[in-house]
């Protein structure tokens, strides 16, 4: 099992088909698990992974993944949701064009210059949560729920995916 602040516990079969759902494949035919960071609880990919640099959980909870060229966006399920009922609607992978990448990563950016670094690990409900990179290079970020940064970022987010 391996534990992710956005998702909870998750067996390993699970998480294999979550990432392929997001998008995120082996760059060999072998199956590689990811590992548990000891220090922050986040999930580790292995090298021969490809991950993207940047990651954001909104303050449901639902995951948002920029790669090179597109954003993935992995809602909460129900089954995954704290009251069992909230569902964060469909999962969707959509083109970003290079300069709505700018503009995207800048506001990621900011954030992580600006926003606190996680005292713990996890995060408050209705916080945003912002990552670039992964393994001990990792930055991230916990954006308060009231900041108009969040607001900002989870508003173009949306019209990404629209």
């Amino acid at each position: 099992m391996f534990y992710s602040a956005e998702l909870g516990l998750v067996k390993g079969a699970v998480l294999a088909s979550l990432l392929v759902d997001w998008g995120v494949t082996p760059a060999t035919s072998k199956v590689l698990l990811p590992t548990k960071s000891p220090e922050n609880q986040r999930i580790v990919m292995p090298n021969s992974v490809q991950e993207p640099p940047y990651q954001y959980a909104d303050g449901a909870g639902n995951l948002y993944l920029l790669q090179p060229d597109s954003l993935a966006y992995r809602p909460v399920t129900q089954l995954e949701s704290s009251t069992g009922t909230y569902s964060g609607g469909e999962p969707k992978t959509v083109p970003v064009p290079p300069a709505a990448r700018e503009r995207l990563v800048a506001l990621l950016e900011r954030a992580l210059a600006t926003a606190q670094p996680p005292a713990t690990p996890g995060r408050a409900k209705g916080t945003g949560w912002v990552a670039k990179g992964t393994g001990a290079d990792a930055q991230e970020a916990v954006l308060a729920m009231n900041k108009p940064l969040k607001a900002e970022i989870e508003a173009y987010l949306q019209e990404l995916l629209r």
